[in-house]
């Protein structure tokens, strides 16, 4: 009882300095738009955010979170369906490719996709598709940034829809099988209902971490003055 009691202790200690850690930077930020010189001011907080330049940065930054988190579900969705609930060949291999861009940080993804599609490339180069010299990377802008947190966030989505598909009994689908239901209706009528809330939290996920993605924003939307 007495290790158990001066574990819980010490872990207890390691997850409030974790959380002070986590807060302080959090707090110092806050504290520092309140109040810049020391003193509260919630009007001048107001007033910055209120300037043209941080409404449209917000705007971008939820524009792009958005469509960045749709595009993941529908690249992230597929993928679960099949390695999930389809005996495809080499599922296993596919869904730890799938899981490689979350252990890639955001900033390598932007620089090797922009070289992939820029005046630079190699690949592109072989077969005649390369952008002129001098010409800026089609990857550039709001565009880019979408497609890219659709591939950095599509791993999200396809570890927690595969998580809802594996909770729907498998007895369930060959019922419905053997009763003459067709592979759409088994999808629309079974899994559908039962993974909703699985799709809803991840693309909720997939939004949050798209709103607090900087490297992709970052090399992509400023060169362009594209500012989230």
């Amino acid at each position: 009882m007495r290790a158990t009691s001066g574990f819980r202790a010490s872990a207890l200690a390691v997850l409030l300095v974790i959380a002070l850690l986590s807060l302080l930077p959090m707090v110092r930020l806050v504290v520092a738009a309140v109040a810049p010189g020391g003193e509260l001011d919630f009007g001048a907080f107001a007033e910055r955010l209120a300037k043209p330049a941080a409404l449209r940065a917000m705007w971008h930054t939820l524009d792009t979170a958005f469509f960045g988190a749709v595009l993941a579900i529908c690249v992230g969705a597929p993928f679960a369906v099949a390695v999930t609930m389809t005996d495809l060949p080499g599922r296993k291999p596919l869904g730890f490719l799938l899981l490689l861009p979350l252990m890639i940080a955001p900033q390598v993804t932007a620089l090797s996709w922009l070289h992939l599609f820029g005046p630079s490339s190699t690949l592109l180069g072989m077969v005649g598709m390369a952008p002129p010299p001098g010409t800026p990377s089609p990857m550039l802008g709001r565009n880019g940034i979408i497609l890219l947190y659709a591939v950095q966030h599509a791993p999200i989505v396809f570890i927690t829809l595969r998580a809802g598909l594996a909770r729907i009994p498998r007895d369930l689908i060959e019922a419905a099988r053997a009763s003459g239901a067709g592979p759409l209706s088994v999808l629309w009528t079974i899994v559908l209902p039962i993974v909703r809330p699985y799709i809803v939290a991840a693309a909720a996920l997939a939004f949050v971490s798209g709103v607090g993605n900087f490297g992709i924003p970052a090399l992509l939307g400023m060169p362009v003055n594209y500012l989230t």
